[in-house]
């Protein structure tokens, strides 16, 4: 049994070798793109989609699929390949900066929740003393005058209502302010997309 060469050949048997690409170009061209740290340079790029068009249109065959990859990295710390390119103690260094980081990020974030919080309760607490003393004052003025204790109590109540009742429901409102319009600008953004298609 005869083995056939795996490249096209001419009648003598000899492999043909593409016009554009000397022995060995495609070899390393497809080396480079599939290297773990390789790129092509512009130049290999060009080399290389000339030869795949000119080997699309001799063997169709051949070339039956393309890949594209890309790949996009974010985050405190370099990517894991170029973290590696550094020595060890700057790696260790590169990556307690990182820790550091994201432990002052979280202190910050439970101070400012703390604060929050803190502000809320005193903010309960003093309103609730001046609820009450102006409760205390319409009940003892009730006595000369119960049209004045009614309008001081009714006063009372509806700073109580402002103070605790209002925010709230204003905040809601700019929450669902802040909801429709997100919403509406995924409506809008949609239909763009499906233009693009």
């Amino acid at each position: 049994m005869e083995k056939r060469p795996s490249t096209p050949s001419d009648t003598n048997g000899t492999p043909q070798r593409h016009a554009d690409a000397p022995p060995g170009e495609l070899g390393k061209l497809l080396q480079a793109a599939v290297a773990p740290q390789g790129e092509l340079t512009p130049q290999q790029q060009d080399a290389l989609e000339g030869v795949l068009e000119k080997l699309a249109k001799e063997q169709p065959a051949i070339v039956a699929q393309a890949v594209f990859r890309q790949e996009m990295f974010s985050g405190p710390i370099p990517h894991p390949q170029h973290l590696n390119g550094y020595d060890q103690t700057t790696r260790e260094t590169i990556v307690a900066m990182a820790v550091r980081e994201q432990q002052h990020a979280h202190d910050m974030g439970e101070k400012g929740l703390d604060g929050a919080i803190k502000k809320d309760r005193l903010g309960q607490i003093f309103g609730l003393i001046i609820a009450i003393f102006g409760l205390g004052a319409a009940a003892w003025i009730a006595q000369y005058s119960a049209v004045a204790a009614s309008i001081i109590g009714s006063i009372d109540l509806l700073g109580m209502v402002a103070v605790f009742a209002a925010p709230r429901a204003f905040e809601m409102m700019l929450a669902l302010k802040a909801q429709k319009a997100q919403q509406e600008e995924a409506a809008k953004k949609k239909p763009s997309r499906q233009r693009k298609k």
